[in-house]
This record gives C-alpha cells, sequence and structure tokens, in this order.
C-alpha cells in the first residue's frame, strides 16, 4: 500500500524546464516521491503521471529514488543515473529533486560563513554536477533553516487529507527552542 503522506501533487512552470531535453509549452503536473519502489511506478503509470519529482540532493540521507541509507559521504552520477533510467524504463521522465541542506547542521557552515564553508560549497557544486551529467534538469533546493512548516492536516474536497499551514498555531514561536518543541507537537 502507498502511503499517500510520501506522494504530493507538483506543477512545474515551463519557464523552470526550459532547459530540458523536452521543454513543455505550457505548466504540467507532475509527482513527487521520495522512494521509486515498484508499487509507487506502476501506480503513477497506471494514473497517467508522467513527470516525477524525487525529494533528495545533496545532504539526502538515502541513495537516490530508494530506503537504502547512503553509504558515502554524498549521492554520486552513478546514483542519480540508475535512478533517472530507473523511472525512464516505466515511461516516466525526472522532471525535478527536490531538497534542502542548510537545516542540516553538517551546512551550517555554507549559511554562516564558517570554517569549512569552501569545502562543503566544492562537495555542492560537486553533487549538482552529477546531478546535471545523470540528466536531471532541474534541481530545486530551498533556504529554509526549519524546513517547510506545516500544522495539522485538514480535510478538504471528496474527503481528502491535505497538508495545511495554521498560523494562529505558530504565532507565538519566536525562537529555535519553541521552534522545535512546537514542532514536535503538531507532527
Amino acid at each position: 500500500m502507498i502511503h499517500m503522506k510520501s506522494v504530493y501533487a507538483y506543477w512545474i512552470p515551463a519557464a523552470a524546464v526550459a532547459l530540458a531535453a523536452e521543454p513543455p509549452s505550457q505548466m504540467r503536473a507532475a509527482w513527487a516521491v521520495r522512494e521509486t519502489t515498484e508499487e509507487v511506478l506502476k501506480l503513477a503509470v497506471q494514473l497517467g503521471v508522467r513527470d516525477i519529482v524525487l525529494y533528495g540532493g545533496p545532504g539526502a540521507r538515502n541513495v537516490p529514488g530508494t530506503a537504502q541509507p547512503l553509504s558515502k559521504p554524498r549521492a554520486d552520477y552513478q546514483d542519480y543515473l540508475a535512478v533517472r533510467q530507473r523511472l525512464e524504463s516505466h515511461g516516466l521522465r525526472l522532471a525535478a529533486i527536490e531538497g534542502g541542506f542548510l537545516h542540516l547542521a553538517r551546512y551550517r557552515d555554507v549559511a554562516f560563513g564558517g570554517p569549512k564553508r569552501d569545502e562543503l560549497i566544492d562537495e555542492l557544486i560537486a553533487e549538482i554536477r552529477d546531478m546535471a551529467r545523470a540528466g536531471v534538469p532541474i534541481y530545486s533546493y530551498h533556504w529554509m533553516p526549519s524546513l517547510v512548516w506545516r500544522t495539522p492536516p485538514v480535510r478538504i474536497r471528496g474527503g481528502a487529507e491535505a497538508t495545511a499551514f495554521d498560523y494562529e498555531l505558530v504565532k507565538d514561536v519566536h525562537d529555535r527552542r519553541g521552534y522545535e518543541e512546537t514542532r514536535r507537537k503538531l507532527n
């Protein structure tokens, strides 16, 4: 059974994929997933999904598209090529890889100019270049030091569950400690 909390729908603007091998003339829908299991890929094909956005990139702890822990400092060309080819073998297209790394303690020197800044930036550049060589058309990253804020899910049309953000539940959070406590309560 697929847990829908790990599958999201995305809209990919045409301008964002202008450099892709097959640029679209309009916005198109995509599915965002963490893992490219056989079950997820079969369901995507059955639903007529064409584009996949994969969560991952620099800082990810797993081999791209899998639940397998990464056993080396970072994913490389072969890892990204393998996940792209896996998607293509099911008639799917890797539209983008999305992630963020700034929230990880390891990368704080990048954000705050620490002693390992240049070394870490070189490592990030190498991984992003490996993505490009493997045919990943877009790397979408965020610079959010506390990740994406969500509050408890809500019910929408047809009784479906959707992620939500309710400012009233977090308006009194003003520091890192308050953030961490509130996030634990809400998630």
